[in-house]
């Protein structure tokens, strides 16, 4: 089923009830990411149990893979590199030593390529991911933020995969 909102504000808490949150461009993607914590009640300075990370390179040695989105089994500090705990897609945990997530408002290269070479793990918060970014996942319920710019060619591809990342419903927000 599909069904499309216009509306001017956003609603976090509609979006919250869905198994994950699409959008087109980074910095809507880490504003969501940063409204749905605090809905959450999710501290800035820790990564809690139960959150959604997303892995922003790949370790093929841990089998962490790049736009893959896990849950983390212990809390962390995410301003420093440190062993993270995650429950992988089969439901095992794996500790992955050598871990960061990125600042907020920052993506990957903010580590600079020496840092990334010694990083096995690069994330950053996984409630929202951008459409390019899920290529290659599904979820049952996907809420879709059409933010693709006006100006842009494209916009058909881009609906295309986003939507087809769902395998029930997907909620289509218009701007």
């Amino acid at each position: 089923a599909v069904r499309v909102v216009s509306s001017i504000q956003f609603n976090y808490k509609r979006m919250a009830e869905y198994d994950t949150v699409l959008c087109y461009g980074n910095a809507m993607r880490q504003l969501v990411n940063k409204e749905l914590r605090s809905l959450h009640g999710r501290p800035d300075g820790i990564v809690q149990k139960g959150e959604k990370i997303m892995a922003l390179k790949n370790c093929e040695h841990y089998n962490i893979y790049n736009g893959s989105v896990y849950e983390v089994a212990e809390d962390f500090d995410p301003n420093k590199q440190c062993t993270t705990v995650l429950q992988m897609e089969d439901g095992t945990i794996a500790e992955i030593p050598k871990c960061q997530m990125v600042p907020y408002g920052k993506d990957k290269d903010y580590f600079n390529a020496a840092t990334q070479q010694i990083l096995n793990g690069i994330f950053d918060y996984g409630n929202c991911l951008t459409g390019h970014k899920s290529q290659g996942s599904e979820w049952p319920r996907v809420y879709l933020i059409d933010d693709f710019p006006s100006h842009l060619t494209g916009v058909r591809n881009w609906l295309y995969t986003s939507i087809s990342r769902a395998q029930v419903e997907v909620m289509i927000k218009r701007k």
